[in-house]
């Protein structure tokens, strides 16, 4: 009879290696299912960030008049559209006209939309 020297044999770290490997394997799928989902998401809040961004230049450029612009910032398009928003009891207030204002945000490389945006501004006085 041998006396055991309390080690393990190669057998047995060959076995769980093995097991260890196969654990790996499996974590992997959903690795990358969660880096593409953060991905994904990292993407639409810099596209709401350039929206905002767009908007808040709205705000600061007076007298901004009805038309249709875009842009390319970065990896992303934009695309806006001023409209003038008739309300059915509005009289001219001397303020300027109230604008609808509708901003879309796109990836450049697959024309998906990541954000869009419809609000209201005040136009350039009359």
């Amino acid at each position: 009879m041998r006396a055991s020297n309390g080690g393990f044999s190669v057998l047995e770290a060959l076995i769980a290696f093995v097991i260890l490997a196969a654990s790996l394997a499996a974590l992997l799928p959903p690795m990358e299912r969660m880096i593409s989902r953060t991905s994904n998401a990292e993407q639409a809040w810099l596209a709401h960030e350039i929206g905002l961004s767009r908007l808040a230049l709205l705000r600061a450029a007076p007298g901004m008049a009805v038309e249709e612009t875009n842009g390319i910032n970065g990896a992303f398009s934009w695309e806006m559209t001023l409209k003038p928003e008739l309300l059915a009891d509005e009289a001219p207030s001397g303020f300027g006209e109230l604008m609808r204002v509708h901003l879309v945000v796109r990836d450049r490389a697959t024309g998906r939309r990541l954000a869009e945006f419809e609000t209201l501004h005040r136009g350039a006085a009359r």
